[in-house]
Formats: structure tokens, C-alpha cells, sequence
């Protein structure tokens, strides 16, 4: 689905950036949309809080890495 066609059903459209080794490039750029603009800025110690309620080892993510995925390169910038 396309970024205009997101537009029609969601006020809140853009992308976010996750690593992925198997991409080329190594970057992949992931639609988000949302009819609440204060998801995409939930504060880092909130997300803290949850992330450290999760079980396992994280050898990549962690809050500081989901908050950046939303900080996008100026070539991808709407």
C-alpha cells in the first residue's frame, strides 16, 4: 500500500528505518500509520520501562535504536 493510499484512512503517515542485514544496503525503510500522532513519540523512558519487562538478550534493539528508526536520512524525508 502506498503513502497515498495510507493518507485515505489514517491521519498519520510516514516510514521508519530498521537495520536488515539480508537487504541491500543493509537498511529498509517500514510504512507506519496511525490515527495517533503521540505513538511515533513515546518518551525514551517509557519505552525503558517496557523494554526492560521483555525476556531474552537483545544484541540490537533497545530503546535509544527505536527512537532513532523514526529520525529518517534526508533522502527519505517527505
Amino acid at each position: 500500500m502506498t503513502m497515498e493510499n495510507r493518507s485515505l484512512y489514517f491521519s498519520n503517515v510516514g516510514f521508519y528505518v530498521v537495520a536488515m542485514p539480508t537487504y541491500v544496503g543493509g537498511f529498509m525503510a517500514l510504512g507506519w500509520a496511525t490515527d495517533d500522532k503521540n505513538l511515533q513519540n513515546v518518551n525514551i523512558e517509557v519505552l525503558g520501562k517496557r523494554f526492560s519487562s521483555l525476556e531474552g538478550a537483545f544484541m540490537y534493539y533497545n530503546p535509544e535504536i527505536h527512537k532513532a528508526s523514526f529520525a529518517l536520512p534526508s533522502f527519505m524525508k517527505l
